[in-house]
């Protein structure tokens, strides 16, 4: 399987710049497109279609906060065939564990705090198919503290638990995640 190399981010906001809406586009290293994820940010709603090389949706799923909600997977021809993707990679403790290890182990960078920098961090990383976090990635495409950065990228790396992994047709699968993590000061 080629690496993703390329990640286009769309983001659509409010007047007062709260995400709204965002599209990310993922790219092969041959530059075809793998996957197209639409999330709603205020419901966290997500729908992602994954794609075959020949640009035909191979699955259209949805999911809200991690849980898949619906999955439809297609065979090259476009058939429904039975989904594909069982279940998706689980933190220990499930999402509110997840979130407790975040509010616990995210540090406000001193160096951002003195200056008032304040953003989100989009983060990807993959689950392997023993549960383990082998790649971390910021996809930020807009300009952001270096700090911050570091800062959500070392709390990702250090996560010491292992996920329940992802199962695709009964097996053991990689999974992908994408999350905001947001760094703001309160007055």
């Amino acid at each position: 399987m080629d690496s993703v190399v390329v990640s286009e981010v769309t983001l659509v906001e409010d007047e007062n710049c709260n995400e709204l809406y965002r599209t990310t586009l993922e790219f092969n290293a041959n530059g075809i497109l793998e996957s197209k994820t639409d999330l709603n940010s205020q419901t966290q709603i997500s729908e992602t279609k994954y794609f075959y090389d020949t640009g035909q949706i191979r699955t259209d799923q949805k999911t809200k906060s991690f849980e898949v909600i619906e999955s439809t997977s297609f065979d090259e021809n476009g058939n429904i065939v039975p989904a594909t993707l069982d279940n998706i990679a689980v933190a220990r403790g499930g999402i509110k564990g997840w979130y407790e290890y975040l509010s616990k182990e995210l540090v406000y960078p001193t160096s951002a705090r003195k200056s008032g920098e304040e953003g989100t961090v989009y983060i990807m990383f993959i689950v392997n198919e023993i549960g383990k976090i082998i790649e971390v990635y910021s996809l930020n495409s807009e300009p952001i503290s270096p700090d911050l950065v570091e800062e959500a990228l070392r709390v990702m790396k250090a996560y010491p638990y292992y996920f329940t992994p992802a199962t695709f047709n009964g097996k053991t699968v990689e999974d992908y995640f994408r999350i905001p993590i947001r760094f703001t000061l309160s007055d």
